[in-house]
């Protein structure tokens, strides 16, 4: 039976042929379609089996039987739309839930055919399209909507994502529904709601792999609803609010919460995918102000009674407001960050700047002037903007939120980079990094705020006086060589390792940095983390570099060994000698094995730059650990032919 009503649908279709289809054939069609559509309600299980027939092929062939609405009589398009309800609910059953019947009907061009119908609609005057989008075009929109929605959809969205497609759909759905037009009909305000709701999945399933950018124009059509939710707008109350029940309103609410979650994942998707027109944006301050408004000031207008909502309906809309503001936010930084300084209008500079004063705003304030730093010269601009250090330094607490905590110290890393900012960030900034605590454990969720804060610190530290403030900071040393032993990320185990070494390498000699030799000389534990990067450390040759000058360094620079006040022996070369002789890990190898490894490696994965062998040479002349020196001396005769190179250096 099932088969049979394939194939007399199978057999109808060839006699509907497109703009001369017959009132009595689109009847019959609609009645056979409605039978499959029975059976498949009935017996899921014939998705399979019905899939496996010409039926995806027929149900395109029969939406290419569409009339145009502009020039169709009323007849053939009262009978036309009926097959195009029964069409698309069949096509959304085979395809719930069953890739390979998605792909079939991707085959078939199904989705392009019926977007083509859709889109067509834009002839249609606004108001007749109004009515119709729960109308006539309801089920097509949905059928569309579930089947790029569905589980291996990407074929169908990359064969559909054009601009002129994505315009027109984005016309129709901001025609479709207006903010603010609330009706008194819930049943109707729900249906509507729900196909208005299809439209925007699909223009957010469509931004997945954008092709084009997302122009301002665009954007244009998304900013109703974004004023409706910006709380200081002026935007009207329906004329007959009063006249509607809790249930009505609260119906009537749930395209606005539907719309605006949309549009808000639409300028998600074409953002990460870097797929914006960022200096057309800049240029438009409708958008901008639009923009920013919302950011500022997210929520409801003033005249929705907020009281009639239940917690969940409460914690529902706060969700997708926070979420929207964080894409829009994300959107506005961004295109800051991709224009030209210049290009950015001054006024939105202003705005941005005075969100650093604003506890709500913090985040976004710090955010929009990182964005503006591309380049050393930018950094030092920035810098010289007479309040602004000592309003970084206000915030730089450990109360301020985490979210604050790791945009501030993004901003201070873009900050730092240039040598000639470093003197006026100088001791305070790095007093105040520290006392976020940026290395405690509570922070290992977040590691690009550790190794901001790493970072921030590094390039600091390249000025002597702060590489002693460092070094003398016992509570900072202890939480590095912490986050050290905890992490398991290489990259900041690597850049831990390298902020220590670059500490030691900018430490004046002694005595006037007696006291910070006086911590490296009484522990071995900075040697040890440095030993413990020079394993990490082969496959990054600048830390390779930097840890070898730091012993080096600590050798020649430190006051020599002293007696210390529990009556042993203490100094960097006492230390060092200690920490080599260490066991590193569950290998039972030690430091001097890695020296040994690095100055004649035992195989070829890894170049040691000959700079940082030569280095490594020196070290253990200078040291003159005989377990070292030894250890040396075998590794050089076993392996000749990586050996070679430092040979002469070894034997000179």
């Amino acid at each position: 039976m099932d088969i049979a009503l394939v194939q007399d649908l199978s057999d109808l279709a060839p006699r509907l042929q497109d703009g001369h289809n017959n009132e009595a054939g689109l009847k019959e069609a609609t009645d056979l379609l409605s039978k499959i559509d029975a059976r498949l309600k009935e017996q899921p299980q014939l998705v399979t089996r019905l899939g496996a027939t010409p039926l995806p092929a027929i149900l395109a062939r029969l939406l290419r039987a569409r009339p145009h609405p502009q020039d169709a009589d009323e007849s053939t398009l009262d009978a036309f739309f009926p097959m195009i309800r029964m069409n698309a609910l069949v096509a959304s059953r085979l395809s719930l839930d069953n890739p390979s019947n998605v792909t079939k009907l991707n085959d078939a061009h199904w989705p392009k055919i019926a977007l083509g119908i859709i889109t067509n609609a834009k002839h249609l005057p606004e108001e007749n399209w109004k009515k119709e989008v729960v109308g006539m075009y309801s089920p097509l929109i949905s059928g569309l909507g579930t089947l790029m929605t569905s589980k291996d959809a990407d074929a169908i969205i990359v064969s559909l994502a054009t601009e002129e497609n994505y315009k027109d759909l984005l016309k129709l759905a901001s025609t479709a529904y207006t903010p603010g037009d609330w009706m008194p009909d819930a049943d109707y305000a729900r249906v509507r709601g729900t196909i208005v709701g299809c439209l925007w999945e699909i223009l957010c399933a469509l931004s997945k792999h954008p092709d084009f950018s997302l122009s301002p124009g665009m954007i244009e059509e998304m900013l109703p609803e974004l004023k409706f939710w910006t709380t200081t707008s002026d935007y009207p109350a329906p004329g007959n609010l009063k006249e509607l029940t809790k249930e009505q309103r609260l119906q009537n609410l749930l395209p606005e919460i539907t719309i605006l979650h949309s549009v808000s994942r639409v300028l998600y998707n074409f953002t990460v995918h870097g797929k914006v027109d960022w200096t057309g944006l800049a240029g438009s301050d409708t958008d901008l102000k639009a923009m920013v408004e919302f950011l500022e000031k997210p929520g409801p207008p003033a005249w929705i009674p907020q009281e009639e909502w239940d917690p969940s309906t409460k914690e529902g809309v706060d969700k997708v407001v926070a979420m929207a503001q964080t894409n829009v936010g994300q959107t506005l930084l961004l295109t800051i960050g991709h224009v030209p300084d210049a290009s950015v209008p001054a006024w939105l500079k202003e705005r941005t700047e005075a969100w650093l004063d604003d506890p709500s705003m913090t985040h976004q304030g710090l955010s929009a002037l990182a964005n503006t730093i591309h380049d050393g010269d930018a950094a030092i601009k920035v810098l010289q903007q007479r309040d602004l250090l000592p309003r970084l330094l206000k915030l730089m607490t450990p109360e301020q939120s985490v979210q604050n905590q790791h945009a501030l110290l993004g901003l201070l890393r873009n900050l730092s980079i240039p040598k000639e900012n470093i003197p006026k960030l100088g001791k305070p900034v790095l007093d105040g990094v520290v006392a976020m605590k940026p290395w405690a454990q509570s922070k290992d969720q977040v590691e690009q705020l550790q190794r901001n804060a790493v970072l921030t610190v590094s390039h600091l530290v390249t000025d002597p006086e702060l590489s002693a403030e460092l070094l003398t900071n016992e509570q900072a040393l202890i939480e590095l060589m912490m986050l050290l032993a905890r992490t398991r990320n290489g990259t900041l185990k690597a850049q831990v390792v390298d902020l220590l070494a670059t500490a030691i390498n900018a430490l004046p000699a002694w005595p006037e940095a007696k006291n910070a030799w006086r911590i490296l000389g009484s522990d071995d534990g900075i040697w040890v983390c440095l030993i413990l990067g020079i394993d990490d450390g082969r496959q990054v040759p600048v830390l390779l570099k930097n840890s070898m000058k730091a012993f080096l360094h600590g050798l020649t620079c430190d006051g020599g060994n002293r007696t210390g006040d529990d009556g042993e022996p203490e100094g960097v070369r006492v230390q060092l000698e200690r920490a080599f002789a260490r066991k590193l890990g569950n290998t039972g190898a030690t430091g001097v094995d890695s020296v040994a490894r690095l100055i004649a490696p035992p195989d070829d994965v890894y170049k040691i730059p000959e700079e940082v062998q030569n280095d490594a040479v020196k070290f253990v002349k200078e040291l003159g650990d005989k377990r070292m020196t030894d250890a040396v001396e075998k590794a050089v005769a076993r392996n000749k032919k990586e050996g070679r190179p430092v040979a002469a250096a070894w034997s000179a």
